[in-house]
C-alpha cells in the first residue's frame, strides 16, 4: 500500500471516531436538559441536535 492510501485509511478511521464523539456529547447534552424536556421536548431536541453534530463534523473538518 501507498503511503497515500495509509493517510486515507487512518483519516477515514479517525473521522468515524470523531463522528462518534459527537454523538456521545449530543446523547450527554440532550439527557441534561430534563427540565426542559419536561416542557418542551422539541426545543430540548434541538439543543442536542445543535451542540453535538456540528461538533463532531468540526473536529472532521479541521482534521482533514
Amino acid at each position: 500500500m501507498t503511503s497515500a492510501c495509509v493517510q486515507t485509511l487512518v483519516l477515514g478511521m479517525l473521522a468515524d471516531a470523531f463522528t462518534g464523539l459527537g454523538a456521545m456529547l449530543m446523547l450527554a447534552v440532550g439527557s441534561d436538559c430534563a427540565g426542559l424536556a419536561s416542557s418542551n421536548p422539541g426545543l430540548q431536541k434541538l439543543v442536542s441536535g445543535l451542540i453535538g453534530f456540528p461538533c463532531g463534523l468540526l473536529i472532521v473538518l479541521l482534521t482533514g
